[in-house]
């Protein structure tokens, strides 16, 4: 055991003994149905924390405590334990785990006390939505989406858990999870750009409204990242982890990351470019087009004036000048896009712009 304290050990073996049929006897379940709202917090985490040894030989006992949990236990470990547990339940009992989620949902407040709970019950959410495509966890998801500038926290945590199956090999449910990242960005931006028109797009806002623009701002930083960090263009040394191919996840993606072009906070710009970067031999012009945009927005907020920016833009233009002068000849439009970018960097006195502007002759020769 992990504690000498005797009722620990005690309330963490009987329910590890009850996986057994001849071990789960009326004597143990009545146990660990007493453990299970004994007055010590630390009892009933172990009961929580061990439930599914349940799944076969109590079932009723099981689901009795999971409501007993859900309606009554007010301890965020025991609701995360118990919410963990539904999150795992197949889905031919969906109906009872979604009920038993959105009862905990209802239970807990947005402080930041009860983020846990609440992160815990939008993972089963998440899951019910993708592989079961639950009415009732769907309709509490949309809620959220309708109301952002509220459910900043909530959101982000739905923004994680979809980034979990961007490269999922089953189709429908990676196909769900862009879709419903795509609505949810489009709600943020949305509600950012109204509260930047009801304050007269001043900066810094107001005091009363920094906290809700934060909030939404990062549910956009986190979309930005986790696009970043699924397509391939993190060199991650972990070489178990599965892509998708290039093409599929850029085409995936390439909705969110035109949404993200146009926000221009130098942190999601820089994920942008990088990620951007990775995918230029798959559509070249589309790609610097899109570069030039997050260039231009991000200029707003003076990421130009970063060091890390400095490198990843020379690294772009000198690939283009290298691979696709044709392109940059004959499509105005990747010309123009070409010295807007050089332009943003000129203008802060970027040595390696300037020494790329003067390469530009090259294109036609």
């Amino acid at each position: 055991g992990w504690t000498d304290e005797p009722r620990i050990l005690a309330a963490e073996s009987i329910i590890l003994l009850a996986r057994y049929p001849v071990a789960c006897t009326e004597d143990v379940r009545a146990a660990i149905r007493r453990l299970s709202t004994d007055p010590v917090p630390v009892i009933r985490v172990q009961i929580a924390n061990r439930l599914e040894c349940l799944y076969h030989t109590a079932p009723d006992l099981l689901w009795e405590l999971l409501e007993y949990d859900a309606t009554a236990e007010v301890n965020p470990t025991v609701l995360t334990d118990a919410l963990h547990l539904l999150r795992r339940m197949p889905l031919t009992d969906a109906s009872r785990t979604v009920t038993l989620t959105e009862t905990i949902f209802a239970r807990v407040n947005t402080s930041p006390k009860q983020n846990d709970v609440r992160d815990a019950c939008i993972h089963v959410f998440c899951a019910l939505y993708l592989y079961a495509n639950n009415d009732p966890s769907t309709k509490i998801i949309q809620e959220l989406i309708a109301h952002p500038n509220d459910h900043a926290h909530d959101l982000q945590r739905v923004i994680l858990d979809l980034s979990a199956y961007y490269n999922s090999t089953d189709q429908p449910v990676r196909e769900n999870a862009f879709v419903l990242t795509q609505q949810i960005l489009t709600a943020v931006i949305q509600a950012m750009r109204c509260i930047e028109e009801a304050n007269g797009n001043q900066a810094p806002l107001p005091t009363a409204v920094q906290e809700t623009y934060g909030g939404l701002m990062r549910c956009a930083d986190e979309v930005g990242q986790r696009v970043y960090l699924a397509s391939g263009a993190f060199k991650n040394p972990n070489t178990d982890r599965a892509f998708l191919a290039p093409d599929l996840f850029y085409q995936h993606a390439k909705p969110l990351i035109v949404l993200l072009a146009d926000i221009g906070h130098p942190h999601i710009a820089h994920h942008l470019l990088d990620t951007l970067q990775h995918f230029i031999s798959l559509d070249p012009p589309g790609i610097l087009l899109l570069v030039a945009e997050v260039v231009r927005t991000g200029s707003k907020y003076g990421y130009q004036n970063e060091s890390l920016a400095e490198g990843l833009m020379v690294n772009i233009v000198e690939r283009y000048l290298a691979e696709y002068r044709p392109i940059l000849r004959e499509h105005r439009e990747c010309h123009a896009a070409l010295m807007d970018i050089l332009d943003v960097f000129v203008r802060v006195g970027s040595p390696p712009a300037h020494q790329l502007a003067y390469q530009l002759s090259d294109i036609y020769r």
